[in-house]
């Protein structure tokens, strides 16, 4: 374990480590209707690692960029990474970037076939090379932290005259418009990476057959040449938020992807710009459980009854095979006699680096909610991270229930128990409490 390798000496170390992971072309392409093959690479696809230690403490980030990854792979990735590095597994934070345009690592009924080949050949020799790199090249950092607001992303739940939502933009809707640049250098000033965090979707390059990390890779080249130092991005909240288009859709092609992540790119500069100091901080962690509470689960007279409108699930695409899908989960959840479940338990490890903490949801939230957490929190820069450690779906604020839309539809379909309508509030307190408690433990 490279771990037992290490000086653990008190203050913090950081260290990096990234490994190519764009697949072959031919490729069947993940975020839209299936059966898109890649017929190009425009850039390559990466995973990013940062490993963080103070001595008594370990943590990691990582950064893919793919779409989702379900939690079950998402676990056995950080139980691999620990295995291989010492890091506890609880501590390893996986993410994905979120782009459209990259291979399915995950997929679901209604949106194609899981490429296990790409996830056991590829990606995970990936990313334990770029997690072990990184735990070796642990240094003494000093942190310095930037801020902006930029108009990279928009609301993009649009609201038609008859009071329908659809995919678009909603330009008086939440978002959040803050990105936040996370920069660490060595005590002698020498640069080791810079963490790029903003909410959006990444969608701009829309339906097209060209591997890219859609618009925050632009992003990330330009902090990269800006500050001679590896750079990363982890997205925010992305529920309900689209790239902002000149088209006024939340798709377009591979050059609006470019323009708009030219002009991200100039943001994340000028965050960087705008770091005024670099501090030596401490790294501390917590762990705990967050329990969302369940709707009951349908009674089976009303799936078999929903299955047979549905009918032929072979002539179904999209969306009506994804309900058909949750209702034969509902039904097999009876006929298996299960005790049914109450509560949605996710496993949360909340990591602060200084006055930076990272808040890891295995969702993709609406900015609202990342919104109230920021805004009551302890901490001066939270930053809450989106399909962490797996993916969940979507995670919508009470309020947009009855409004329904895409994202509402797929909350509900995801799997055979709903969230209650107000789950969002639950996760925000709870959150906030691990929050609270971590202050007071780094402070004590």
């Amino acid at each position: 374990m490279i771990f037992k390798e290490w000086n653990m000496d008190k203050g913090l170390h950081v260290g990096t480590g990234r490994a190519t992971i764009t697949p072959p072309i031919g490729t069947i392409l993940y975020g839209y209707a299936p059966g898109r093959p890649a017929e190009a690479v425009h850039d390559d696809l990466r995973v990013t690692c940062i490993a963080f230690s103070d001595g008594s403490e370990q943590a990691m980030l990582i950064s893919a960029d793919i779409c989702t990854y379900h939690q079950d792979r998402a676990d056995r990735l950080r139980r691999l990474v620990s295995d291989q590095t010492g890091m506890p597994a609880e501590n390893v934070i996986f993410c994905t970037t979120h782009t459209h345009s990259g291979p399915a690592a995950s997929a679901g009924a209604g949106w194609g076939t899981t490429h296990e080949d790409y996830n056991r050949k590829l990606l995970e020799p990936a990313v334990l090379e770029a997690s072990q790199n990184a735990c070796r090249s642990l240094k003494p950092a000093l942190v310095g932290v930037g801020t902006c607001n930029s108009q990279t992303g928009i609301n993009r739940r649009q609201i038609e005259r008859d009071g329908t939502v659809t995919l678009g933009q909603n330009p008086w809707g939440p978002y959040d418009p803050q990105m936040t640049v996370v920069s660490f250098k060595t005590t002698d000033g020498e640069p080791i990476a810079n963490l790029v965090h903003y909410g959006c979707h990444g969608t701009a390059a829309g339906n097209n057959p060209e591997i890219t990390r859609d618009w925050s890779g632009p992003m990330v080249d330009c902090l990269e040449r800006h500050s001679g130092s590896a750079s990363v991005f982890f997205n925010g909240a992305i529920g309900d938020v689209g790239p902002r288009l000149p088209n006024g859709l939340t798709t377009g092609d591979l050059q609006a992807a470019l323009a708009l992540g030219a002009r991200a790119g100039f943001d994340a500069v000028q965050a960087y710009r705008r770091i005024r100091d670099y501090r030596d901080v401490h790294l501390n962690t917590i762990r705990g459980d967050l329990r969302l509470p369940l709707k009951p689960l349908a009674d089976r007279d009303t799936a078999i009854k929903a299955i047979g409108e549905l009918g032929d699930p072979t002539r179904l695409t999209g969306m009506r095979l994804r309900e058909y899908d949750k209702w034969e989960k509902v039904l097999r959840e009876h006929e298996q006699a299960k005790p049914q479940r109450t509560h949605r338990v996710i496993q949360q490890t909340v990591v602060a680096v200084g006055p930076v903490v990272f808040v890891p949801f295995p969702f993709e939230m609406f900015a609202e909610i990342t919104l109230r957490i920021r805004q009551l929190s302890p901490y001066q820069h939270t930053l809450c991270l989106s399909n962490a450690n797996g993916s969940f779906g979507y995670f919508p604020t009470r309020d947009q229930y009855a409004r329904g839309g895409y994202e509402i539809a797929i909350s509900r379909n995801f799997d055979c128990y709903e969230l209650v309508e107000q789950a969002d509030d639950h996760a925000v307190d709870q959150n906030l409490l691990l929050l609270e408690q971590l202050a007071d433990l780094s402070s004590s």
